[in-house]
């Protein structure tokens, strides 16, 4: 038997993606110093701070009093950077960056590490800026992308950080340097509609209040424009944006708010892809009330920690997505405010409806005998709501709450009972049921979902 012989030249471990985007971010500060845009500057990007010799023993005092747990966050590095090896700063770096988001709430929360990527978001960032607008950052966990901001733009900054460790480290960094502008709030900025719902329940606690003040802004009699940035890796989001515009409450109460966001691919192609390709309710609700623009592609070792624990593996789910969101200001030409509440309700129901039904038999349970209409406005008797267009729907929408047993049809009374248990139930209603799920009209079980 011929034994094969392999050899290795190390047998140091394989630098992990993290330690590439340490390096690749200390590069780009060698880079901006020997070229003399970092002069005389203290740089905080990815809790790292380039301080001058002067501060450096001020720095290893604090590190062995009471308060190091937080003094650790902040490496130190002399202006001689030749002394000090560069192998061994990124390694420090990227070490220092994995304690700071040990034990970050949520498993699917996400934070850029990647220079290059955080400056590609400011970029399409600043082309659609006002001087006035206020810039919110969903848990920015290391700053990297809040640095960047606060260099490149002159506008109010506020930044919702849940995560105790995290807010403290950015109290320290970045607060004294841009108190006039920049503000750190404790709430967890992607359960927005969570705070509507408690809200609802305990109007004595004015927590949707306190969480909405830092951004409801105004100028004259008008509010002033909400950008919001960050990395976005659940769906719930999704659904959560869909039932604040449609209950018209949380973020689109007074404003219309554009989202500057990175998501995985597993989320892109559900708001962006054609409905046959990966159908569903929130889906095709997302479609009528957003615009999607896609501006940038990035590699998923790009941020950390790396997800991979996705309810439907897909072949090329390695991407992350920077997309634009924009409400449409013309959707609510077609179907008014007043409206939204019954118009979301018989999407969702529609939408879900099982593939032995047809959209006429959908809305016959609703209205009886209201078939004919819709056949003589083209509707096939058999054509199923996956069969159709967005077009199609909002014409059948149209064609059925202009029927004249509209107003006295059961549709109402469900309607009803679909709202309140939405307005009565915690955020685990957004998990219950698989939104790909069919369900038959007859049970009013999926009502509660």
């Amino acid at each position: 038997m011929m034994l094969t012989r392999f050899s290795r030249t190390s047998f140091a471990p394989k630098p992990s993606y993290l330690y590439f985007a340490c390096q690749k971010y200390m590069n780009k500060i060698s880079t901006k110093r020997n070229i003399g845009i970092a002069e005389n500057r203290n740089f905080c990007k990815g809790s790292v701070r380039l301080e001058t010799v002067s501060r450096v023993t001020e720095r290893k005092n604090s590190l062995t009093g009471e308060d190091s747990d937080s003094a650790f966050l902040q490496p130190t590095f002399s202006e001689d950077s030749s002394k000090i090896s560069q192998d061994k700063t990124i390694h420090d770096l990227s070490k220092k960056i994995k304690l700071l988001l040990k034990g970050s709430k949520g498993t699917r929360r996400q934070h850029i590490v990647d220079i290059n990527v955080a400056e590609t978001l400011v970029t399409y960032l600043k082309k659609d800026l006002g001087d006035s607008d206020i810039i919110v950052e969903s848990s920015p966990g290391i700053g990297l992308l809040t640095e960047i901001i606060l260099t490149e733009t002159e506008n109010s900054v506020v930044v919702y950080e849940p995560n105790n460790k995290l807010r403290s480290n950015f109290e320290k960094l970045l607060l004294p340097q841009y108190s006039s502008r920049l503000q750190v709030q404790k709430y967890d900025f992607e359960k927005f509609y969570g705070y509507y719902i408690i809200d609802q329940k305990e109007p004595e606690k004015p927590i949707l209040q306190n969480f909405l003040d830092p951004i409801l802004r105004k100028e004259g009699s008008e509010f002033l424009p909400v950008k919001i940035v960050g990395v976005i890796y659940d769906a719930k989001f999704i659904a959560r944006l869909i039932f604040s515009y449609t209950f018209q409450c949380s973020l689109f109460r007074e404003i219309s708010p554009v989202l500057y966001i990175y998501i995985p691919f597993s989320i892109y192609c559900k708001i962006t892809r054609d409905l046959n390709y990966v159908y569903n309710s929130h889906g095709l609700q997302f479609q009528y009330y957003f615009n999607v623009e896609t501006l940038h592609v990035a590699s998923k070792e790009s941020f950390y920690p790396i997800c991979t624990k996705f309810r439907k593996k897909m072949r090329d789910n390695d991407d992350m997505y920077l997309v634009k969101i924009s409400p449409k200001k013309e959707f609510l030409q077609e179907v008014p405010k007043k409206e939204l509440e019954s118009f979301h309700y018989f999407m969702n129901t529609i939408s879900r409806i099982k593939r032995a039904d047809s959209l006429i038999i959908g809305m016959e349970r609703w209205i009886p005998d209201c078939g004919p209409v819709l056949i003589k406005n083209g509707f096939h008797v058999f054509a199923h709501p996956r069969e159709l267009s967005t077009e199609q729907l909002l014409q059948a929408y149209k064609i059925f709450k202009n029927l004249p047993s509209y107003q006295e049809s059961t549709f109402h009374y469900q309607r009803q009972q679909f709202v309140a248990r939405y307005g009565s139930k915690d955020e685990e209603m957004l998990e219950s049921k698989s939104t790909d799920e069919t369900v038959d009209l007859d049970d009013h079980e999926f009502l509660e979902n």
